[in-house]
């Protein structure tokens, strides 16, 4: 017998080394050739349940055209078994099994239906294998050996896992050498593609943006060819587009610079100002809080005259109460003289009544009429001083109307005084209200013009560094020009929609995205 050798992932084995290892030796396969005409009268009713089974499952149907492609497939698998059945595991059978793995690998068979479709066979192929056993004369006979049927259905067994093995052994195989070379081609693709764009990107490094990707690289890349080429072209506008605006800026930041040293001069200026301004207002602070003081002094001392003016009022109200009780006394005593006035001019009428009864009277009368004369001497010398008393009196009540008098205008011009004191007093607090709203309104002033001096004096410091920024900021603006020379856009597209118009390779991969 014959044997080929036959390449798996696991290395290189002979058909001997199967025969052997599955025990199909000489015996098993004279067995399995007695078996031919049994399994193939089996054979075509197993293939319609296959293909019944493929054409309800479609992911085994779709490797099939039509029925007729079924028809074709179920007789090359008869001609097939045919050859398992002789029994002669040559080399001519094994480059059959090879091609059928290869189509099987080709095609994308995938090995659980190749080891389904097995399966479905195998089962019909041991039901044939009963049946026909079972059925012949004797087998059930006291003696009938159940090898017989054993070898028979082993020996076919054996066949078709050889078959099996061999076939998924290609599949695997040609798998493996499809990994292999989709990995080469990987690689090859991979290290063409790091190379195209290494060379761009060496040239991106070196300032270059004129460097492009060409259409060396696959078609799968065409659209990110041209992608990259228009992004380079963008670059190199936008490049373009910030060197004139560098030379924009740095106009511009000459402006600032000299706006800021103006700025930083006027800031000074104006913090030395407000300095001076913080000095003389805390002078007049100092001033107004002095004449608050002062105010307050003169406010205590009119407070006092005020109260000196009520106590005076209170006293001269007394002192009229007391003069008009001096004026109602002399009414009184005016009226009790008037009274002894007339006692004293009754007596005297009488006493000179007396003296003429007595002198009528004669010597009898005598002594009665030397007493009418006393009592009338008396009674003149009563009625003088009366009228003495009388006329003091009225002199006194004259000078007491003349003191009341007086005494009310210097009451009249003590309430006077009393309302112009109080009149004072009032201005006084009012003015020392006033004084001390000025004074808290001047603090609260100096305090805010402190704010703004120290806020000055800030802003002076943020002038002198914005001033210092904008000198930076003149100097990062030439050095981000002399970059952007650096590097070369000379003939690289500033607009999106021209990116890639000249270059032939773009118009190519443009063609083939299309």
């Amino acid at each position: 017998m014959n044997s080929a050798d036959i390449t798996t992932s696991s290395g290189s084995h002979d058909i001997d080394n199967r025969l052997e290892l599955l025990g199909l030796d000489h015996a098993a396969r004279q067995v399995l050739k007695e078996q031919a005409d049994t399994v193939l009268a089996g054979l075509p009713g197993a293939l319609d349940r296959l293909y019944e089974l493929i054409s309800a499952t479609p992911e085994m149907a779709r490797h099939f055209r039509d029925a007729g492609h079924m028809e074709q497939a179920k007789s090359a698998q008869v001609n097939h078994w045919s050859a398992i059945l002789e029994a002669d595991f040559d080399g001519e059978y094994v480059q059959r099994v090879k091609r059928i793995g290869s189509v099987h690998a080709r095609i994308g068979l995938e090995p659980r239906w190749y080891i389904a479709g097995y399966a479905c066979l195998t089962e019909r192929i041991v039901e044939t294998l009963l049946d026909v056993h079972v059925a012949k004369p004797g087998f059930l006979k006291k003696g009938k050996p159940a090898a017989v049927i054993a070898n028979a259905i082993n020996s076919t067994m054996k066949a078709i896992f050889l078959d099996m093995e061999l076939s998924l052994s290609v599949y695997f195989e040609e798998a493996e050498k499809n990994r292999v070379a989709m990995e080469e081609a990987a690689r090859r693709e991979r290290e063409l593609v790091t190379n195209a764009f290494a060379d761009v990107m060496n040239a991106i490094a070196e300032k270059d943006l004129t460097k492009r990707l060409g259409n060396e690289l696959p078609e799968d890349y065409a659209d990110l060819v041209v992608h990259f080429n228009r992004a380079l072209d963008e670059l190199a506008g936008t490049i373009r587009n910030v060197e004139v605006a560098a030379e924009s800026i740095k106009s511009g930041s000459i402006e600032i610079r000299t706006a800021a040293d103006d700025l930083s001069s006027r800031a000074e200026q104006q913090a030395a100002a407000v300095e001076q301004t913080a000095a003389a207002f805390e002078q007049v602070t100092n001033a107004v809080e002095s004449s608050r003081i002062n105010a307050v002094e003169i406010g205590g001392v009119v407070n006092k005259a005020h109260d000196s003016a009520e106590r005076s009022a209170t006293m001269v109200a007394t002192t009229i109460a007391a003069m008009e009780r001096i004026a109602r006394s002399s009414e009184d005593v005016a009226r009790i003289i008037s009274v002894i006035d007339e006692i004293a001019f009754q007596t005297n009428l009488l006493a000179l009544n007396a003296g003429v009864e007595a002198a009528r009277a004669g010597d009898a009368g005598r002594g009665f009429a030397v007493v009418a004369q006393e009592v009338r001497e008396l009674a003149q010398r009563s009625a003088t001083a009366a009228n003495e008393i009388k006329e003091l009196i009225s002199v006194s009540r004259g000078e007491v109307r003349n003191g009341v008098e007086k005494v009310n205008s210097n009451g009249e011009a003590l309430q006077e005084i009393k309302l112009l004191v109080e009149d004072v007093s009032a201005r006084m607090k009012t003015m020392v209200s006033s004084s001390e709203e000025q004074a808290t309104t001047l603090r609260e002033i100096g305090t805010a013009i402190g704010s703004i001096d120290r806020t000055t004096q800030r802003n002076a410091a943020l002038a002198e560094e914005f001033t210092a920024g904008t000198h930076a900021l003149d100097r990062e603006v030439v050095s981000i020009g002399e970059a952007l020379a650096q590097f070369n856009c000379d003939t690289a597209q500033a607009s999106h929609g021209d990116a890639g118009m000249s270059d032939p390779h773009h118009e190519t991969y443009l063609k083939k995205s299309a």
